[in-house]
């Protein structure tokens, strides 16, 4: 599968993710993911439940139908529903919001872990997280960054990030969002300084 953003995004956000690293000494992690899941489920269950009440119709409709006919209708509907169903914009309608927002920040967290686990343990590791279907950006980092960084900053900068996406693009506002928590992380340097 190819990926979300442009070999020119991913330079951009390469060339902004280096400076920062080596002016802070920090390791930067970028993931941007279509999809944080298939919700396979989902579409499977509505179909059911659509064929369902569709064969219930059909048998109040038509009573008479012979049985061979009746269970190849429900085949061929429930078929129908699950192909149509299936198609992400509709399957991503399909799934609440608060399961989608569950499994990306799950997604966000092992992906963490791995980066955390592959990074030098004397450097801090940031995570910059973005899920596109589910429309989930997340920001983690390990506990040396958030000694150096309240809570509200990281709030700041997903709310800025989260306007920004839908204005001028996810690479631009991965950009900047990067590039204020750089900033951010600078100040609370040359502070303790």
């Amino acid at each position: 599968m190819s990926s979300p953003l442009s070999e020119d995004d991913r330079q951009r956000i390469h060339a902004v993710i280096a400076e920062i690293e080596r002016r802070e000494g920090i390791d930067i992690a970028v993931v941007v993911t279509r999809l944080s899941d298939r919700y396979a489920a989902y579409p499977l269950i509505w179909a059911a439940l659509l064929t369902f009440s569709a064969s219930a119709l059909f048998a109040v409709v038509l009573p008479r139908t012979p049985l061979p006919i009746a269970l190849l209708t429900q085949l061929l509907t429930l078929t129908a529903f699950a192909i149509l169903l299936d198609l992400r914009q509709i399957r991503m309608r399909l799934v609440p919001k608060r399961t989608r927002h569950r499994r990306a920040n799950q997604l966000a967290h092992r992906e963490f872990a791995a980066h955390a686990l592959a990074s030098d343990p004397d450097r801090c590791v940031i995570l910059f997280f973005a899920s596109l279907a589910e429309r989930y950006f997340e920001i983690i980092g390990d506990k040396k960054i958030h000694a150096r960084m309240p809570d509200r900053a990281w709030e700041t900068i997903v709310a800025e990030f989260t306007s920004s996406a839908g204005k001028h693009g996810v690479a631009s506002a991965l950009c900047e969002a990067i590039t204020q928590c750089g900033a951010m992380l600078r100040g609370k340097t040359e502070a303790a300084s």
